[in-house]
């Protein structure tokens, strides 16, 4: 979309929404001259976004993003004349998709430490920390956004995620015995939430610098969406400055004018019945603001000062911090390939979508080709005029002579062995910029493989994802240190209240995490962390509840007492790094599983394994129960005991004590050496 095309929508205007006249805020002139610079600033980085550079191969960036997603998108173009051929291989499509796929196969999970004031370690905040955030991301169902989320950064180079904390408010109506029924405003979720953003609304305050936040990162950076006025009225239409926001307005004034402050202002061109919302982020001064078609929807403060025995009045932006805890921009950044001193990096469309033009091309004339063979194009020597029939097949034709007709070009044999050579070449050079045809399960010369060889061959291929894989660790560990600070900030606070009839007094009620987690054996367990601000429960006496629990039936309980006064004010340094773990039970991770456990007995023995923990991994490869496969422990024992008591009472009687059939006393379970098949030495481990 060009940079002066208007915003279009629905012209018309509910008539309650209707109003001539909109009052303008009284503002002083320090406030006007603040507003004006920050409008300054927004149309600096605006054009300096959209202007036409190297990066967006001489295109503006608005015009290079369209080329991008057509692309991504498989946009066929229409035809120009009939005997054109509309086509799009897609293979940038098809590679772009295989990306995103691998990536899905992988959870990358976080991995957490933190550091206070004086620098020691505490890795039990650490481990709740990560725990907290693990449960955020289920609850917003992070998993289904994560694809959009690289699927955005491979098509575009880079992706902007936003952390922000969410309250949905509903209308529930109760029915009347009368038939009536009333209304009443109920909370229906509050909660962390990745919000996925369009490049297009998006704008750097320097872009030449690459990272968002720290001591390089962006001096400012601020978002631009377009809604309509009635939409927009019931986001806003309760704040307190709502009444001054119009709905028609003029468009910005440029810098080089020096235009004097003006009340009504937008960004770009906004048609009848629009808003332009605006939110701005400044992490040095920790400034943020909202304005809506020009109006300051958040208040501005004026302080009288005195500097150099002269008056002045400073103007303070509303807290950044009461909207980003953190108190940087709440953005992170997943980046595929970084270029020089760019904030935006290269995408994977953006590198192939030459050659993918030249396939294309070459599609088309090889179809020509095959066209003009069987239907060439004719010269005619007999004065008549014929029709489309004399390329029909089985037509009869009267009155024509041998030669009368003729094709006017010479080479009309369809495409040759050296057309298929040359579009061959152009395939490989797409590769060369992607991923192997082999990668994505397209393999012209199909052979058998072993298990050993097709790992060898995919972790060859992964080093041409492994940009990918970086740039979606970069873009987690950000979002993930966001969150923490949003989590501290949020879920530390009560939740509701309740009368103690003991002491006669109102508590405040904190929340209960509750999560799925694993025990020391590696059996399934919840674990669950329990805001309190007042708990004197010793380790012990925490440690005997959790055993309390499992006498209740609730199964394998792990809780934790957390403090939420001392965990929001805790001045902590966090630091997070991600761990790509395969997510599904595909036959590529059992297969390397299964050679894992073959090297690991090999190099350590089998008496060295964790063989509980490795059942459950088993287990979940597998996508079956684990009961499906193996014996509790109790039952495990029993045999145990069975075994030992036919041991004991096979020697009393004079025998050797062998278990029957293995040649070996008791060692129940493991056999005395591993198989050189992977597979066959997994079974012979999982019997233990």
């Amino acid at each position: 979309m060009p940079p002066n095309t208007p915003i279009t929508g629905a012209q018309t205007l509910h008539p309650d929404n209707v109003q001539r006249d909109f009052p303008q805020p009284d503002y002083s002139e320090a406030v006007k001259k603040y507003i004006q610079f920050r409008r300054q600033r927004l149309i600096a980085a605006r054009d300096v976004r959209d202007m036409i550079r190297d990066e967006w191969d001489g295109m503006g960036f608005l015009q290079y993003m369209e080329v991008l997603k057509r692309h991504d998108d498989q946009y066929i173009a229409p035809r120009k004349n009939k005997q054109d051929t509309s086509i799009n291989t897609g293979s940038i499509r098809d590679k772009d998709t295989t990306l995103v796929e691998y990536a899905c196969k992988y959870s990358f999970e976080p991995v957490a430490q933190c550091f206070d004031d004086e620098d020691e370690q505490n890795e039990e905040m650490a481990d709740t920390a990560e725990d907290l955030v693990r449960k955020s991301k289920l609850i917003e169902s992070y998993k289904d956004k994560a694809k959009l989320i690289y699927r955005s950064m491979v098509s575009f180079g880079t992706a902007l995620v936003e952390d922000l904390w969410v309250e949905r408010w509903i209308n529930e109506k109760i029915m009347n015995e009368d038939g009536t029924w009333s209304e009443k405003r109920v909370k229906q979720y509050d909660g962390c939430m990745a919000k996925l953003w369009d490049l297009r609304k998006c704008y750097f305050g320097d872009i030449r610098k690459f990272f968002m936040n720290g001591p390089l990162g962006q001096p400012y950076f601020f978002t631009v969406e377009y809604e309509s006025y009635e939409m927009t009225k019931q986001l806003f239409g309760e704040w307190a400055m709502w009444k001054y926001v119009p709905n028609t307005i003029v468009w910005t004034p440029e810098v080089s004018t020096n235009a004097l402050y003006a009340a009504f202002w937008t960004l770009r061109p906004v048609t009848l019945n629009y808003c332009e919302i605006l939110r701005y982020y400044d992490p040095i001064m920790n400034e943020f603001a909202i304005t809506i078609n020009g109006i300051d929807m958040l208040p501005i403060q004026e302080k009288k000062t005195t500097e150099n025995g002269m008056e002045k009045t400073m103007v303070s932006g509303y807290p950044l911090t009461e909207v980003s805890p953190s108190g940087a921009i709440p953005f992170a950044k997943y980046d595929l390939e970084p270029m020089h001193d760019f904030a935006y990096s290269k995408s994977q469309p953006g590198k192939m979508r030459v050659l993918a033009d030249v396939e294309n091309m070459f599609i088309k004339l090889m179809i020509g080709r095959l066209k003009q063979q069987a239907k060439p194009t004719l010269g005619n020597k007999s004065g008549r005029n014929f029709g489309q029939e004399v390329t029909e097949p089985g037509t009869v034709i009267n009155d024509i002579r041998d030669g009368d007709l003729f094709p006017v070009l010479p080479n009309y044999q369809g495409p040759s062995q050296a057309d298929f050579s040359m579009y061959e070449l152009v395939k490989k050079e797409l590769d060369k910029n992607s991923v192997e045809r082999s990668f994505q399960g397209i393999n012209n010369n199909a052979v058998e493989k072993t298990a050993t060889q097709d790992i060898n061959e995919q972790g060859a291929m992964s080093l041409k994802v492994a940009s990918m894989f970086d740039g979606i660790i970069s873009g987690e560990n950000q979002l993930n240190w966001l969150r923490t600070y949003n989590i501290a900030k949020n879920w530390t606070k009560p939740i509701d209240t309740q009368i103690d009839t003991l002491k006669g007094q109102i508590i405040e009620k904190y929340r209960t995490v509750n999560l799925p987690s694993t025990a020391d054996g590696g059996q399934p367990a919840t674990k669950r962390i329990v805001f309190t601000p007042k708990t004197t429960m010793s380790s012990m006496d925490v440690a005997q509840e959790d055993i309390n629990a499992k006498k209740d039936g609730k199964g394998e309980v792990r809780t934790a007492y957390l403090n939420p006064k001392m965990f929001r004010e805790l001045k902590l340094n966090w630091y997070y790094s991600c761990v790509p773990v395969p997510n599904g039970s595909d036959p590529l991770s059992y297969m390397l599983f299964a050679k894992q456990i073959a090297d690991a007995t090999a190099f350590f023995g089998p008496d060295s394994l964790n063989v509980a923990r490795l059942k459950h991994k088993f287990s979940a490869l597998t996508g079956n129960d684990f009961d499906t496969w193996f014996i509790s422990e109790t039952e495990m024992q029993q045999k145990q005991q069975a075994v030992q008591a036919a041991q004991q009472k096979d020697i009393q009687n004079g025998g050797t004590g062998e278990l029957p059939g293995t040649g070996a006393p008791g060692r129940a379970g493991v056999g005395a050496s591993m198989s050189a098949n992977p597979m066959s030495g997994m079974a012979n481990i999982m019997k233990k």
